[in-house]
């Protein structure tokens, strides 16, 4: 397993880019949107198809796993493209690809996308799955889990931010996120409160990145900050996933 997990970082890049984070799965584990995308595009169209769509009536339709949908979200009761995951027995749970988060929907929230607006086909989906680059959250079961999703979402919400991209896991982007003028990551902000702690194989691997994240993690070591709170945590096997695996979402 641990071999499998090290052949998941693949691509070693120095891009950087503006994003905005869209949806937090965990304390690591997040969705962006690039300001350079067609983010109003868009909105243009979603808000012509909910005016399309405001009086219509409900579709006489079954999706397929995989296919692209457009899904009504219970938050606001607007209709946003969707990626069917699964079927379930009150209908199918589903991505919202532009956004990042998912939903359990009933049949009557469901409609095809071709039939209502078709120029949507033409947008690639907008929300980018990325992670914090060489740390990782608490383990789901530690009481700190949600503590530090929540420390996390305060970091980063409503915020535009330089993110800069340290390597690629499939299709996933390994980030380090930066708030304007601040010199602290926000990587290095998780490590420095005791909210995350250092990937011990990609640290190996990069080591030569990740001085300032171990001084970081040391201080709050030091401190008993956070997951250190009790002293030291036992070590994982699970320092990273393996290939296409995906955490539980919950965080947001």
């Amino acid at each position: 397993a641990a071999a499998a997990a090290e052949e998941a970082v693949v691509v070693e890049t120095d891009e950087r880019h503006e994003v905005i984070v869209t949806e937090i799965t965990d304390a690591v584990s997040f969705f962006v949107h690039r300001t350079s995308d067609n983010v109003a595009t868009l909105e243009q169209r979603m808000a012509e198809l909910n005016a399309k769509l405001a009086d219509a009536p409900p579709a006489d339709y079954t999706p397929k796993v995989g296919e692209i949908v457009l899904g009504q979200f219970t938050g606001d009761n607007a209709w946003y493209r969707a990626r069917v995951e699964k079927k379930t027995a009150q209908g199918a749970a589903v991505n919202f690809i532009d956004y990042g988060n998912s939903e359990e929907l009933p049949p009557s929230r469901l409609r095809p996308q071709n039939a209502d607006c078709p120029s949507l086909t033409a947008l690639p989906a907008l929300a980018q799955e990325c992670r914090l680059a060489y740390i990782k959250p608490p383990p789901e079961d530690d009481e700190m889990f949600i503590d530090a999703s929540l420390f996390f979402k305060q970091l980063v919400w409503d915020k535009t931010l330089s993110a800069r991209l340290e390597y690629k896991d499939q299709k996933v982007l390994n980030l380090t996120l930066f708030e304007e003028g601040s010199s602290l990551s926000i990587n290095a902000a998780m490590l420095r409160a005791g909210m995350a702690s250092l990937n011990k194989r990609l640290a190996k691997r990069f080591s030569s990145k990740v001085a300032d994240l171990r001084t970081e993690e040391q201080a709050a070591r030091s401190e008993h900050l956070g997951i250190w709170q009790h002293g030291d945590i036992p070590d994982s096997d699970e320092d990273e996933l393996k290939p296409g695996e995906r955490r539980r979402p919950g965080g947001r």
